[in-house]
């Protein structure tokens, strides 16, 4: 047994600080710790995200958040390591919060990409939750809402985005006439010459696959339009 009171470990980004103890018995090692990260660019996350640690998870979001900063990362944590010849980790736990800031969130590649994101976050081995206190897309603002990454320790990793967003409704339109949704176009209707405003609640829910379909997505939406004016042609 031994304890590490405060390690200080200086990489070539983060600035990573540790207190744990550490625990022998048998065959087998046990970490119980705490970390402190100060701050990290998402495009180097999968360098600290361990790979059998949510991996569909770990893909997707080194894949479509390349973009941003997790800032004051404080995390606790609970590693076993039986010692066979090929030591392996297992999360026992694994619990924290942190700050994100400027993120861009390419969710879905024929809509928008979330962008200018700046949210609190919760996280466990089985869930991420992050709490958005600003951001935009495609025009629209988004006033609040939340991300969550659920079910990471599982095989059926799923994403749901759930937003309040205001603008303009030509900017809304044009958001509706793309694929998969392709919702306008089909009423003769002409995004860009609309006029008026519009609030609404957006729900997206899908499986974290860098391949996503389309026909995966579901989407649901409540929406106050006000002073809409919809010409002819």
């Amino acid at each position: 047994f031994f304890e590490i009171d405060n390690l200080q470990i200086n990489t070539n980004g983060p600035k990573i600080s540790v207190k744990a103890s550490v625990v022998n018995v048998e065959e087998e090692i046990t970490v119980n710790g705490d970390t402190i990260v100060n701050e990290l660019v998402l495009s180097q996350l999968k360098k600290y995200w361990p790979p059998n640690l949510g991996r569909d998870a770990r893909n997707w979001v080194s894949e479509n958040m390349q973009v941003g900063t997790a800032e004051e990362i404080r995390m606790s944590f609970s590693l076993r390591i039986p010692l066979f010849s090929k030591p392996r980790m297992f999360v026992n736990s694994l619990s924290g919060n942190l700050k994100l800031r400027d993120v861009t969130i390419n969710y879905m590649d024929t809509v928008p990409v979330i962008e200018n994101l700046h949210a609190t976050a919760v996280f466990t081995s089985d869930r991420f939750v992050a709490s958005i206190t600003e951001a935009n897309s495609g025009g629209l603002q988004i006033r609040s809402g939340t991300v969550r990454l659920l079910d990471l320790s599982s095989p059926n990793e799923k994403a749901v985005i759930d937003v309040n967003v205001s603008g303009l409704l030509k900017n809304a339109f044009q958001i509706m006439d793309k694929k998969p949704l392709n919702l306008i176009s089909k009423y003769k209707i002409k995004p860009e010459k609309v006029g008026g405003w519009i609030n609404s609640n957006l729900k997206f829910l899908f499986p974290l696959k860098n391949t996503l379909k389309p026909s995966l997505v579901k989407i649901n939406s409540i929406s106050q339009v006000i002073n809409a004016d919809l010409p002819d042609n």
